[in-house]
């Protein structure tokens, strides 16, 4: 038995009747020969460049690549880090915003009318008509069509411009 028997093309002597042409080809002896060869020299090239990958592997130096791979680890967790403390300094920053508003909003209402401001800016922040943050909402500014002048969020307190 030659090594050669089990390859597609000397399979392909046998019976070609077996093998598929895709639509729009010709049915010649070459086309059959060339599409069932395929597979067998996919396979070649990519046993080749595998081949030349382990070697240029164990020939590289790898000492340049393990600091870079350090580098970048510590990259990552430096990035991870400032995010999750920007992050909490984000919901500090929102919950004292929601308190301020709370508090010059409702500060003489009982604890149910606090809880209905705060739900009022929480829904406000969750619909798209308002800011994203909880501080956007509450420090919004807008238009007065009565006054003909903005109006500012309820936190800033408007004094009357004649005694």
């Amino acid at each position: 038995m030659h090594p050669d028997d089990h390859s597609p093309v000397n399979q392909v002597r046998g019976d070609l009747s077996e093998v598929t042409l895709p639509p729009g080809r010709t049915d010649d002896m070459f086309s059959r020969l060339f599409y069932a060869d395929i597979p067998s020299r996919l396979g070649w090239a990519v046993s080749r460049r595998w081949y030349q990958l382990r070697a240029y592997w164990y020939a590289w130096d790898k000492e340049p690549w393990v600091f870079a791979l350090v580098l970048g680890l510590i990259a990552t967790a430096f990035f991870f880090g400032l995010r999750a403390a920007n992050e909490h300094q984000d919901h500090r920053r929102s919950l004292a915003c929601l308190a301020r508003n709370v508090y010059f909003e409702a500060r003489g209402e009982p604890v149910a009318g606090q809880y209905a401001v705060a739900e009022v800016t929480m829904n406000r922040r969750a619909s798209g008509r308002y800011s994203n943050t909880v501080c956007g909402v509450v420090y919004q500014k807008n238009w007065d069509p009565i006054r003909k002048h903005p109006r500012f969020a309820k936190l800033v307190v408007q004094l009357p411009t004649h005694p």
